[in-house]
């Protein structure tokens, strides 16, 4: 039969054979819709990117591999050496042009040992003992593309059905083949990619070829956790979902509910298609019902009739959610399955039906504070990095991420922003299930490419599309740190807002970009400060020693950014980015290294303690550091609670970052497992829906004085708290109650700054030590505590007598100790060896990749029992008092790669540091040991000068000079005079 090729014989015949296509659809009843692909395929790599031009889709594919996952954690890709090409910045670390190096970092490879050219890691850049320390080793490495091919079958029942092709998280752009012809591709790194295949398939089987390329298609920048080896690493690979699905000819897609709370209604929007090229009259209901409430709540349904015309409609209803309408929030996170069932007056065409599960929630503002359903809430947040160390790259499944977002509440935390990249469906389907509010940060790069920018664009939308009903899914930015044309940035914001489901920031940390009118679309921003105002401890980057106000103020509990909140407006404002201090490794976290990674910073850092004499010391590394870093994020945390209309804090992080450098800073290492030295429930002290807080001017008192602390409650539990008491405590550090005070009663509404009064004590009776603030709101579990410590006004300070006290290692004093005597030697700051910063802050982030920073250590380790702290009480841990002594104080090497003097191997100093765990030094700033028969003490703590004002200083003399005075001062290390002078400059 030969065609008349006219316009309308052609449509004639096509009407006759989707006539017949739709009568095949009566048959499609419970035969299978879904073809799961998960399991083995065939695979090759294509380093040579020759497989397009070869037309590898025509061809069998060698290999064999299992999807989903990753070639690499299966043994596919290129060995790690001193020479990979990481997708990731060195800033600092390693031989990158300077083009690539994050924050003008050049200088910082001149600063601080580097992995790639210090001699020190000489032994672990060789191949056969590769150990890479400043993010992830994987076994293999690859960037590039590589090719994936299965059989597929499709089945009798699927003839004239629309068949699609699934893949569920691609990194990163993926081509399609079926039987060698090609169907398409898809660069999107946020959502599924989705293939259309019904003019590629018919019953039967087929050669099914995938390319998969995860080089960096487009620039989203180096150090995004989207795409960078820093954390996920450069995988290639399908992880999630990938099945094919089969559709009648009219169907339904991007169902979207929009809440209007106050109304208690949903807008719903969705689009019907029709391939049948005809238009089909639909019978259109929607129906909802809550899922893990403990009430069901179901709406009356509702239905409307609906002309779906050929090819697609776009179609907006309003349903009714009735009274008894349960809203969604962290505390009741209620949850309805909606759904459309769209059924043809035309018998032999089939019913279509979607379903989306969504909450009733609104997000909003009210000046400083966001607002969930018209009530203010506070953000306790922490960035989530895309750390996942077993596999390289996030999980897919809902129960995953639900331990994830627990693990995260117990912790006091109800927030997670997503710091340069999206996570996947499970994740916001977890965190509509336990109440988490969730941030998108895209990518970490400038937008000056055109090209670069239509990604953003696209993938917003695409993100929009296909996660925009998570009631969970609040705050959306293009990015952080970034650059972008304002032209751009306006057009962005009248894009996004289309779509009032979230509130939109620009780049957050980006103050730059901020113009009057720019500002004007800002919803939100979350900056580490603010018109030259702090939201943070820190201030800039890289770190410095006088940089933060842990180093250049006293300890004290009053400090809050008010200031920034009021210099941005009428605004929101998160503080940014908080915290960043370091605990030392827990070595024996290799052992949770089984999956295709290894944290190698830890094997180097064994192999260095063991050579110094140390590696026995490791725990009570952890320890120290861990309790000291704790109480660093206790004040960063309450100065943001503290802060009047400051609509919360993003932390970087509680958990352990494994990339750029290494970043310890969590009180949960990488696999989110608490590190052991603070329970939870410590932590949610002051980190919690309810916190006691109090405002004390200094942590260290005299006798004299009387003791005063400003109390404040911050408050964003489910409810406000009526006719409340305040009970004040001061205990010993035992644990014995001294002092009781019930305040009086006061009503305290949701929101924070609230004055409960003042608390004040009289110390005149209190003995030298450290003493327990405790504040807790009466009958409940909210309580919080602070150390401050009591001294004499004045102390009957020993004499020298028989001490020599020197700042010289001199000849007159070698000769005094050679005498049989003791000396007490004071060296001046400068002249101590090795130029190291203060050690009374932790480490920022690390040291590799802030050129040695502000801070090369975690503290002190000292021996509270010993006789030396007789008079002067003291954790095994720094703490607040030890400010005084440490803020100027330079640390002694006594051990460290290549020194020729070192001290004896099973040294143990009084007063020891916590290093870097990338160098390892056996640090002190208090020493004891003989030289020949006399007994030394060395001091690099200044406890001579100001000693009228510098009480902890003077007690601390005090506390020395009567325990060198004691029988019990007989140091039993010998040490020589090369091994003294090794401690100072040379002239």
């Amino acid at each position: 039969m030969i065609l008349n090729k006219s316009p309308n014989n052609f449509k004639s015949c096509l009407f006759f054979t989707f006539t017949f296509l739709i009568l095949l659809q009566v048959s499609f009843g419970a035969e299978k819709k879904q073809i799961d692909l998960s399991g083995e395929w065939s695979f090759k790599i294509d380093r040579e990117n020759v497989g397009v031009s070869e037309k590898w889709f025509k061809n069998d594919l060698p290999d064999e591999i299992n999807l989903p996952g990753s070639m690499q954690e299966q043994g596919y890709g290129n060995n790690v050496t001193a020479k990979t090409g990481w997708i990731a910045d060195s800033s600092g670390v390693g031989p990158m042009t300077d083009a690539e190096m994050g924050y003008d970092q050049v200088e910082a490879k001149s600063k601080y040992p580097s992995w790639f050219t210090h001699p020190m890691y000489a032994e672990y850049r060789q191949t056969d003992n590769l150990r890479y320390p400043y993010w992830l080793q994987p076994e293999k490495h690859y960037v590039g593309p590589a090719w994936y091919q299965k059989e597929i079958n499709i089945p009798e029942q699927w003839q004239g059905r629309r068949v699609t092709l699934t893949l569920e998280r691609c990194h990163w752009k993926s081509d399609v083949w079926i039987d060698g012809v090609k169907v398409g591709t898809n660069d999107s790194l946020v959502s599924s990619h989705v293939y259309d295949l019904k003019d590629f398939v018919s019953p039967g089987k087929h050669k099914l070829t995938i390319r998969i390329d995860n080089s960096m298609i487009y620039k989203v920048g180096y150090n995004s956790h989207i795409v960078s080896d820093h954390t996920q690493s450069a995988w290639n690979g399908i992880i999630g979902n990938i099945f094919l699905k089969a559709e009648p000819l009219v169907w339904l897609e991007d169902l979207q509910v929009y809440p209007i709370v106050k109304n208690k209604t949903a807008k719903v929007q969705f689009k019907m298609n029709n391939e049948t090229y005809n238009d089909v009259e639909m019978a259109v209901t929607i129906n909802a019902r809550s899922f893990n409430s403990d009430k069901m709540h179901k709406p009356e349904p509702v239905t409307t009739n609906i002309n779906a015309r050929e090819g697609e409609t776009i179609v907006n209803m309003v349903y009714p959610m009735s009274g008894e309408v349960q809203l969604w929030n962290e505390f009741n996170p209620a949850l309805y399955k909606l759904s459309i069932e769209a059924v043809p007056s035309d018998d032999r065409i089939r019913s279509c039906r979607k379903e989306v599960s969504f909450g009733m929630r609104q997000v909003g503002t009210e000046g400083t504070r966001i607002e969930i359903n018209g009530r203010k809430i506070f953000l306790r947040g922490i960035e989530e990095c895309c750390i996942f160390p077993k596999t390289g790259y996030p999980p897919t499944d809902v129960e995953s991420w639900r331990r994830i977002m627990k693990i995260s509440k117990k912790w006091g935390m109800n927030h997670l922003r997503f710091h340069s990249w999206c996570p996947p469906d499970a994740a916001f389907q977890a965190a509509d299930l336990e109440g988490v509010y969730v941030e998108v940060s895209f990518f970490w790069t400038r937008f000056e490419d055109e090209s670069v920018y239509r990604f953003l664009r696209r993938e917003a939308r695409r993100a929009m599309s296909q996660y925009g009903n998570h009631p969970s899914f609040i705050l959306l930015s293009p990015g952080q740190e970034c650059w972008m044309a304002g032209k751009d940035m306006l057009e962005m914001f009248r894009d996004w807002k289309r779509d009032d489901r979230r509130l939109y920031s620009g780049p957050g940390n980006s103050n730059w970009l901020i113009k009057p009118r720019i500002k004007e679309e800002y919803q939100y921003y979350a900056a580490r400060h603010y018109d030259g105002h702090r939201t943070r401890y820190q201030a800039g980057w890289p770190p410095t020693p006088d940089g933060t106000y842990f180093t250049s103020m006293p300890p004290q509990t009053v400090v809050d950014y008010e200031k920034a909140v009021q210099a941005f407006g009428s605004k929101p404002l998160i503080t940014y980015e908080v915290v960043q201090r370091c605990s030392y490794p827990d070595l024996d976290d290799a052992d949770k290294y089984t999956g295709s990674f290894d944290a190698a910073y830890l094997d180097i850092a064994r192999d260095q303690l063991k050579e110094r004499g140390m590696l026995k010391q490791a725990d009570d590394f952890v320890a120290a550091s861990g309790k000291w870093q704790v109480k660093q994020f206790k004040e960063e945390i309450e100065a943001a609670l503290r802060t009047k209309g400051v609509a919360g804090f993003q932390l970087l992080g509680i958990q352990d970052f494994p990339g750029q450098g290494a970043a310890l800073v969590g009180v949960i290492d990488a696999f989110w497992d608490n590190k052991g030295y603070v329970s939870e429930k410590d932590f949610r002290q002051f980190c919690d829906v309810t916190v006691p807080l109090a405002r004390m001017e200094k942590r260290v008192w005299e006798r004299s004085e009387t003791f005063k602390a400003g109390i404040e409650i911050a408050n964003f539990a489910r409810e406000k708290y009526e006719n409340m008491s305040i009970i004040c405590k001061v205990k010993s550090d035992e644990g014995k109650e001294l002092q009781a005070e019930r305040l009086a009663k006061m009503d305290i509404p949701i929101g924070n700054g609230f004055n409960a009064g003042d608390f004040e004590v009289s110390l005149a009776d209190y003995t030298p030590g450290k003493y327990v603030l405790e504040v807790q709101l009466a009958n409940t579990d909210y309580k919080n505590t602070w150390d401050f410590w009591v001294y004499p006004d004045d102390v009957n300070m020993p004499s020298a007598g028989d001490i020599m006290i020197t700042k010289d290692f001199d000849e007159n004093t070698i000769n005094h100790l050679e005498a049989g005597k003791k000396v007490l030697l004071l060296p001046e700051r400068n002249k101590v060896a090795g130029g190291m910063p203060q050690c009374f802050s932790s480490i920022y982030w690390n040291c590799p990749w802030t050129g040695g920073g502000e801070s090369q250590t975690m503290g002190i380790l000292c021996n509270p029992e010993h006789k030396l702290f007789e008079s002067f009480p003291t954790d095994s841990h720094s703490n607040w008092q030890w400010y005084e002594l440490l803020i100027d104080a330079r640390p002694m090497i006594l051990d460290q790669w290549g020194m020729e003097n070192n001290w004896p191997k099973d040294y143990r100093p009084l007063v020891q540091l916590v290093n870097d765990w990338n160098t390892n030094k056996k640090l002190s700033v208090l020493s004891e040991c003989k030289i020949g028969n006399g007994k030394l003490f060395i001091c690099s703590m200044d406890i001579e000068n100001d000693l009228e004002n510098r009480i902890v200083a003077r007690q601390f003399r005090y506390s020395l000079l009567n325990y060198m005075k004691s029988s019990e001062f007989d140091p039993q290390t010998k040490v020589s005079k090369q091994q003294i002078n090794g401690l100072f400059k040379s002239d």
